[in-house]
């Protein structure tokens, strides 16, 4: 049974320090002596019979195995047991800069991960830096700051990152279990102790004012291909602002994440000892976390093999089309009058303002959808939508309302008129193979039209010849309109 780690008044990373510092050389003796164990077979006529050391490491195994061996030399607290039917284990990630940073307490990267269990998913949503919040009991300000500030009052450290946890669990409406903090360093090193991540660049990447270690600027040029990136070019390509946006760059990171993730799950790192030494050495010296070692090894046996989890990225951009003249910047973000914020540039949720910047009602059923409807997302299906009436934008709205909260509507053909204007109602025409999905379940919901869909052989209208369902719009829209919006 998974356990959640008691609070208390020690400072974290201390601890972890001195759970990892104890038990570092047993660990490392462990995986020697069971990749020994594992490499050699006796039998009783004193024959050793080779077995092949290049497959893939059997983490289960491995963790089972270590699992047994240290409980009977860890005193676990068994007060506060993690609810075995919670199907979800949220993680706060952090990534600061270092101590020669000019900033260094700054956590520009804010990353809920909430692992899901049932649909073997990880959901990543990454919170703006400059959303301006309310904290603490009474204070305000940019939320990358709230840890720089908590630190400047307390020698607590457990409050920095509470005060952190707190604030963004009021933004979420999702309860943080562990915490894992890094900085830069970190992250170059240890990309460069798996040799390198692979990240495909989908459009060349300029940026005219990256920051050289010298307090000036330099031109970063990434052009458009799969590459091989070293840490510190991961770490360029992760930092990189003026190439495009904060809210891009948040999705970049989290690219980065799931490329290591895809590279770790072969298990080949622990093949070797010199590898599990310098990771021992880069954890211990760059990252802050309340797991420790038996928190580490139930997690894993907790979610089981996270190779097979499928990382699902997002953040509070506008999900608008490329290069869409229409396009509603910040759907559920805006930028407010900067006089009302002492000229600082900051966002707010939609609905709030100067005197209740803590309305997070616009980001709670997107939060819902992503963080406990997964399932929706991981089976991705495509929707397009046609206008059967005689009016213009009709689609268009109702595709912009779905788009909003990262339902799959392509950038191209998915939004057109229909060529039969002879309907008498909405309707929802879907091939056989997503009869059954939940994405279409949830489309007659929300849109209201439980009865009046149909299975069809498509495309009807669709230039693509895999598209899966259609959406026909008539001129009961304003009531699948209102439907949506009121349901989404």
């Amino acid at each position: 049974m998974f356990k959640k780690k008691k609070i208390n008044s020690k400072t974290k990373n201390n601890i972890f320090i001195h759970i990892i510092g104890t038990f570092s050389i047993f660990l490392v003796f462990a995986i020697a002596f069971y990749t020994f164990k594992n490499i050699w077979n006796f039998d009783f006529g004193n024959n050793k019979t080779w077995v092949d050391t290049n497959a893939s490491f059997d983490f289960s195994s491995f963790f089972a195995w270590l699992r047994g061996l240290t409980s009977d030399t860890i005193e676990v607290d068994n007060t506060e047991v993690k609810n075995p039917d919670d199907d979800k284990i949220n993680i706060l990630l952090i990534w600061k800069g270092w101590v020669w940073h000019e900033a260094p307490d700054l956590t520009d990267t804010l990353i809920l991960a909430s692992i899901n269990k049932t649909y073997n998913t990880v959901s990543m949503l990454s919170i703006p830096r400059d959303l301006y919040v309310s904290y603490g009991n009474s204070s305000e300000w940019k939320i990358n700051q709230i840890y720089a500030l908590e630190k400047s009052r307390t020698w607590d450290n457990q409050k920095w990152v509470r005060t952190l946890e707190d604030t963004i669990s009021k933004i979420t409406w999702e309860t943080i279990d562990y915490y894992i903090a890094i900085d830069f360093k970190w992250f170059e090193e240890f990309i460069d102790a798996i040799w390198w991540v692979e990240i495909n660049v989908p459009k060349t990447l300029v940026d005219n004012q990256f920051p050289d270690w010298n307090w000036w600027y330099r031109t970063l040029i990434i052009k458009k291909w799969t590459w091989l990136f070293d840490g510190e070019t991961a770490l360029k390509y992760a930092r990189s602002r003026h190439s495009t946006s904060d809210f891009d760059r948040s999705l970049r990171q989290q690219q980065i994440i799931a490329s290591i993730k895809d590279k770790l799950a072969s298990g080949w790192f622990l093949s070797k000892l010199s590898k599990v030494k310098k990771f021992y050495e880069i954890f211990q010296k760059y990252v802050e976390t309340d797991l420790g070692l038996v928190e580490i090894i139930d997690l894993y046996n907790e979610i089981g093999d996270y190779s097979k989890y499928e990382i699902l990225s997002f953040n509070l951009n506008d999900s608008c089309f490329y290069g869409d003249p229409m396009c509603q910047k910040w759907w559920f973000l805006y930028v407010p009058e900067r006089e009302l914020f002492w000229w600082a540039s900051v966002l707010l949720p939609s609905g709030a303002y100067k005197w209740d910047i803590s309305n997070y009602d616009a980001l709670s059923k997107f939060m819902d959808l992503i963080f406990n409807k997964p399932n929706l997302y991981l089976e991705n299906t495509q929707i397009n939508i046609f206008n059967a009436t005689k009016l213009r934008w009709v689609a268009w709205d109702i595709a912009m309302e779905l788009k909003r909260y990262w339902f799959n509507i392509p950038e191209k053909d998915s939004i057109w008129n229909a060529r039969d204007k002879t309907y008498t109602w909405s309707i929802i025409y879907y091939s056989s193979d997503v009869e059954k999905t939940d994405t279409l379940l949830y489309l007659k919901n929300i849109l209201g039209l439980e009865s009046e869909s149909r299975q069809q052989t498509l495309p009807l209208y669709s230039p693509d010849e895999n598209t899966k369902l259609e959406i026909i719009v008539w001129e009961d829209y304003d009531k699948v309109l209102e439907n949506l919006r009121n349901n989404l």
